[in-house]
């Protein structure tokens, strides 16, 4: 897995409110989702790449000024050791 990220907090408490949440199938066991939501962040910035666990794939998020934005392409699947 690989995870980097930064954030700088508002000094004002914005509880996190969901605005607007489109998602896909892309193919068998490939799905996608774009999230808008607002968020007490002045600035947010994470990238993860996850691989061996549950759902793997890659997540986006950006944020600036309370706004944030997240993209996240992912497999459905459960990660199991057996396979």
């Amino acid at each position: 897995m690989f995870n980097i990220g930064l954030n700088i907090l508002s000094p004002f408490k914005v509880d996190f409110k969901p605005i607007k949440s489109i998602f896909g199938r892309v193919y068998k066991n490939k799905y996608w989702e774009l999230e808008l939501f607002r968020f007490n962040t002045i600035i947010s910035f994470r990238l993860e790449i996850r691989t061996g666990c549950d759902h793997p794939g890659l997540y986006i998020e950006l944020g600036l000024l309370t706004y944030n934005v997240a993209f996240n392409f992912y497999d459905n699947r459960h990660y199991s050791d057996s396979n």
